[in-house]
């Protein structure tokens, strides 16, 4: 397997490889060895007081994303109701996982049109006011192209996310969050995608990134990469 673009990434990023689960198997103590588990919950959502029991189950140095579903905050047969009561949710959870990024996967409710936009900045301005120590994560998709949307993102307080397997990097963002989601043909990450991936996270000058596999065999792949990263570190 080819080794200079994990050479490459390890020396000049030190990534950090992440995997995106549903819920926090107690026992998968594989997880400590990752550097940040991102947490999409699935219904019936869970409690907030659950996710302080996922917090605790993960390794002190593991970061935490939280990914919440917003339907609840877009669909047009919400409520007014529904929709303050699932933001609430949102807050408590996001504060009992203690974690680090608000990951806002807008789906198809977020076009690029001026409405849409003020939609998202509008949410984006909640989350802060109520989460100030979160980093705001926005997963753009539908007719979005990546270069508008990662610099609206980058003018509005908000990381763009992107799958490097697909697309380049965002040239001007500090800070990486590389989602690979496992959708149709990218189910799986084949070696050759791996590559092209470390290759164009290679190209950016970004202090930090983080890579985050939701993909079929996601914890056996992030393990993988993160032995990868690590080998190809330079010793002390």
């Amino acid at each position: 397997m080819p080794e200079h673009s994990t050479a490459t990434l390890a020396a000049l990023m030190a990534p950090r490889i992440g995997v995106c689960l549903a819920r926090i198997p107690s026992s998968m103590k594989a997880l400590h060895d990752l550097d940040l588990v991102e947490i999409m919950p699935t219904p019936p959502l869970p409690r907030p007081a659950t996710f302080k029991r996922w917090k605790e189950a993960l390794g002190p140095s593991t970061q935490r994303s939280f990914v919440p579903p917003l339907e609840p905050l877009f669909a047009s047969d919400a409520t007014p109701r529904d929709a303050t009561l699932h933001f609430e949710w949102i807050c408590r959870s996001f504060e009992a996982l203690e974690a680090h990024f608000l990951v806002l996967d807008t789906r198809q409710w977020i076009q690029p049109g001026q409405r849409d936009r003020a939609r998202l900045l509008a949410l984006r301005q909640k989350f802060a006011d109520a989460l100030p120590s979160a980093t705001l994560v926005w997963q753009p998709a539908g007719l979005w192209e990546l270069e508008h949307a990662a610099r609206f993102a980058e003018q509005n307080g908000l990381v763009c996310a992107f799958d490097p397997r697909l697309e380049d990097a965002p040239p001007a963002a500090n800070l990486i969050y590389a989602r690979l989601r496992g959708v149709g043909l990218h189910a799986r990450l084949t070696q050759a995608a791996e590559e092209r991936m470390f290759d164009r996270l290679s190209n950016t000058e970004a202090e930090e990134i983080y890579v985050v596999l939701a993909t079929s065999r996601s914890v056996n792949d992030a393990l993988r990469l993160r032995g990868r990263v690590a080998d190809a570190e330079p010793s002390a």
